[in-house]
């Protein structure tokens, strides 16, 4: 399950479900942004730098977060976490470069980030060769061959 999270409210603006596991969280998928977004609070008001994984018995919850959103990925325990946290530095990077705009006063409707979900889609089909070869501290320069310029070219923008 992906989610993506307003950072400030804690309102689910986005999510999609990819596996089996998390058909059950469906109906409250709010919940997991509530969660996620206390969870992310609580650490900071202890003095942490925020929440970047959540480990429980079979699944794990990824969050990156890039103000003014969290993106979390809920995965299996034995997932190579890795390669689903690039993917979700991808994910929030392009979120935020599609809805940059919609972000500022949208989080009323979020049948505004549907659109998302095509984008999700491209990205999490990306080949774990590819995002091996990923470079997440270039500054995705045209010239540059990373996962993030090729996504760049291959995600068409959103209206």
């Amino acid at each position: 399950m992906v989610s993506v999270i307003h950072l400030a409210s804690g309102i689910t603006l986005f999510s999609a479900v990819y596996e089996q596991f998390c058909e059950q969280i469906e109906e409250g998928k709010e919940l997991v942004g509530c969660f996620v977004q206390a969870i992310d609070l609580f650490s900071k008001n202890i003095g942490q730098d925020g929440v970047r994984t959540i480990e429980m018995s079979n699944l794990k919850v990824l969050i990156f977060e890039k103000n003014p959103i969290l993106v979390s990925f809920i995965i299996e325990i034995d997932d190579d976490a890795s390669l689903y946290k690039k993917k979700l530095d991808i994910a929030l990077h392009t979120f935020l470069k599609n809805y940059q705009v919609q972000l500022i006063n949208a989080y009323n409707t979020t049948s505004l980030f549907e659109g998302f979900y095509e984008d999700l889609n491209v990205i999490l089909e990306v080949s774990d060769e590819d995002i091996l070869r990923a470079c997440p501290e270039c500054e995705h320069s045209e010239h540059c061959e990373c996962i993030y310029s090729m996504m760049s070219r291959d995600l068409k923008p959103l209206n």
